[in-house]
């Protein structure tokens, strides 16, 4: 296991066999996507079914969040260790404070949405989205208000988005589109194979992400000898 702080702790002291053992663990929650570190022997679990607390020498989850069906879902954020941790449900981004173990909404947006990412640089005062219109949208906050800019159209096939640098990366069932933010053009097919949604790591510009035929390892300067000639927004 790896924290924040890029200290390293052997598995085996987190008791794994204890926890193999509670039969009622996984289907209590559901199926764990996320495991976010928010302090010694705490830790927030993103599952199926909504998101727990999980403190790990009490053996305890305390739900913090849950969803009302089995066809909802809630996405992870982002963490910020002084504010709390920011999370996507019902078109809506939602701010949990652990400390006080509250929930906060953030923003409703204005349309219908399939995934959402937040800016590198400016945090969660601006995110990306991919709108079910197939649409690469930002929205950032400007002035005491949020000001959304469409950015161009993408695959319908497109299901996950990622801000490395100073690019988006679009990850889909027909491959890797990029959006250059520097410059703001679209390239199509930079790696035209299947990639999985979720199937994503990166440490600084180094971007690692899992497709049906493996992993895919670059930099992201590495990309730009492998950009064709690019789509202009919205064509």
């Amino acid at each position: 296991l790896v924290d924040d702080n890029g200290n390293t702790t052997d598995f085996k002291s987190f008791e794994y066999t204890s926890l193999e053992r509670q039969s009622s663990f996984q289907v209590e929650i559901g199926l764990i996507r996320d495991i976010i570190y928010i302090k010694k022997d705490a830790y927030v679990l993103f599952s199926t079914r909504g998101i727990y607390l999980f403190e790990l020498s009490k053996e305890k989850l305390t739900p913090m969040y849950e969803l009302e069906s089995q066809d909802d879902f809630v996405e992870f954020i982002y963490h910020v260790k002084s504010l709390g941790v920011y999370f996507f449900n019902k078109n809506s981004i939602y701010k949990l404070d652990v400390k006080e173990r509250n929930i906060q909404l953030i923003k409703r947006l204005d349309f219908s949405s399939k995934f959402l990412t937040i800016d590198k640089k400016k945090g969660i005062n601006k995110v990306y989205v991919i709108s079910t219109s197939n649409k690469l949208l930002s929205y950032e906050y400007v002035g005491n208000k949020w000001v959304m800019q469409e950015l161009c159209n993408l695959n319908p096939s497109s299901h996950s988005i990622y801000n490395v640098d100073n690019y988006l990366l679009i990850a889909g069932n027909n491959g890797l589109d990029v959006f250059d933010l520097t410059s703001y053009k679209f390239f199509k097919n930079v790696i035209p194979d299947e990639l999985n949604k979720y199937a994503f790591y990166s440490d600084k510009n180094e971007v690692q992400l899992g497709g049906v035929y493996g992993i895919y390892k670059f930099n992201t300067e590495d990309l730009k000898s492998n950009f064709n000639t690019p789509n202009e927004p919205n064509q």
